[in-house]
């Protein structure tokens, strides 16, 4: 079976649309970590976990196995979205919360038992590559590209840097 280990976390998201507010889950590491346990992987995901399970991220913290330093689900990231229909929507408010707890020291200590890892979009293309090269350094053996194009503008360099060490890998 293929062990996948997601770097990059969950969220509590504010969303506006049709009229409606609601609360969700989200994050791309959560929705990268689900998806790969609905197709049949084994998935560990690297990322702040509340001690106390909020009841939108309960189902993906039924289907994965949540290593990272523990916060309160008021410290998880939260991200408000307005959706105005036609693929289009604006990001209202970002808090990056407890995320700039992790950092590479909380990786498990053997990474060659993952068949990929899957680094998230983080905060900045900075904490991306400090991953990258921690998991090099740890044994990890094959990473996906992921990438935020907003990051281009403003820290082009090791966003590049970045994107060039994860696709030799490929």
């Amino acid at each position: 079976m293929t062990q996948l280990l997601v770097i990059g976390g969950a969220s509590l998201d504010v969303l506006h649309f049709a009229g409606r507010t609601e609360q969700a889950a989200g994050g791309a590491g959560m929705y990268t970590a689900v998806a790969a346990s609905c197709a049949g992987a084994r998935v560990s995901m690297l990322a702040p976990r509340p001690a106390e399970m909020p009841a939108p991220l309960q189902p993906a913290a039924q289907r994965i196995t949540w290593l990272g330093p523990q916060v309160t689900a008021g410290e998880l990231p939260h991200f408000e979205i307005a959706h105005h229909g036609g693929g289009r929507a604006t990001l209202v408010n970002a808090s990056w919360g407890a995320e700039a707890l992790l950092n590479p020291a909380h990786l498990p200590a053997d990474l060659s038992i993952y068949s990929c890892i899957h680094i998230a979009a983080l905060s900045s293309a900075q904490r991306q590559l400090e991953f990258l090269q921690a998991c090099r350094a740890g044994g990890a053996r094959a990473f996906p590209p992921a990438r935020m194009r907003v990051w281009q503008p403003t820290k082009p360099r090791p966003c590049a840097r970045c994107w060039r060490r994860r696709t030799s890998s490929l």
